[in-house]
């Protein structure tokens, strides 16, 4: 979310895209294209509200097939 809000705003910085890179293992662009790309046709659903689920997508998309 930072990522893409620093994208937005015009200020990207440094430290973002080394957080980016160490959390998500992916560039701040990966990352702001990812958290963007989660809002598509968001609702709510199974009884959580639409940003839970937003919250769920970005993790899901960062989500590593390795792990358990």
């Amino acid at each position: 979310f930072a990522a893409r809000a620093r994208q937005r705003a015009g200020n990207p910085a440094e430290h973002t895209e080394r957080a980016c890179r160490a959390l998500c293992g992916a560039s701040a662009d990966a990352a702001a294209a990812a958290t963007e790309a989660a809002l598509e046709d968001l609702a709510p659903r199974e009884g959580l509200p639409a940003y839970e689920v937003w919250r769920l997508r970005i993790q899901q998309s960062f989500a590593r097939e390795d792990t358990p």
